[in-house]
């Protein structure tokens, strides 16, 4: 069974490339092809992105809720599409950097755990990233309308955004055992190959 991961990251536009796929879904079926987007992976059926960030049993239950699922899902189609954004971590402040300044820094631990849950041996990770200053607004923008944020300064806790590397994300996602994968900027296709991207981005 083929694996395609789609990670997002947020605000790349994850929304309606979703939709898009969900008003598909018969015809990715018919092709052999078994589409799982947030309408399914937020739910308690199959519960993918609390049970890859949970811990302790309840986030252990959660898991293999999934896992049933994705599997079942495995022994009827040759391929699985997963498209979340959320598995990739948070936009919240904490979330979203580490005390490094990497971004999703639970990113490849997170994409391990999704590996081993769906028992896939073929996996093909897609990631579109953007400018990281638009980005960086967009992400503190979400946080305001979900009241958790006001000042962009507090947000940021010093970090300079003009450090924000969306190639060392790519090498961490590609250095976990099994994944290779794509990114798409705003401007071109990069292919990331082996454990070393192809062009910087």
């Amino acid at each position: 069974m083929a694996l395609i991961l789609h990670l997002g990251a947020h605000k790349t536009a994850t929304t309606h490339l979703q939709k898009s796929l969900q008003l598909a879904v018969e015809t990715l079926a018919e092709a052999g092809i078994y589409y799982a987007g947030p309408d399914l992976l937020r739910t308690d059926l199959c519960p993918l992105v609390d049970g890859v960030g949970a811990k302790g049993p309840q986030g252990h239950a959660k898991a293999q809720r999934a896992s049933a699922v994705l599997h079942q899902a495995q022994a009827d189609f040759p391929h699985l599409l997963v498209s979340d954004e959320n598995l990739l971590g948070g936009t919240n402040r904490m979330g979203l950097f580490d005390r490094k300044g990497r971004i999703y820094p639970l990113a490849a631990p997170r994409l391990q755990r999704i590996i081993a849950l769906t028992g896939a041996k073929d996996v093909t990770v897609a990631l579109s990233v953007r400018d990281p200053a638009s980005f960086m607004v967009s992400a503190f923008s979400l946080q305001i309308t979900r009241g958790h944020e006001l000042d962009i300064r507090d947000y940021l806790c010093g970090r300079d955004v003009a450090a924000l590397s969306w190639s060392e994300l790519a090498e961490r996602l590609l250095g976990v055992e099994g994944s290779r994968g794509w990114c798409s900027g705003a401007t071109r296709i990069t292919a990331l190959c082996g454990r070393r991207s192809s062009r910087g981005f």
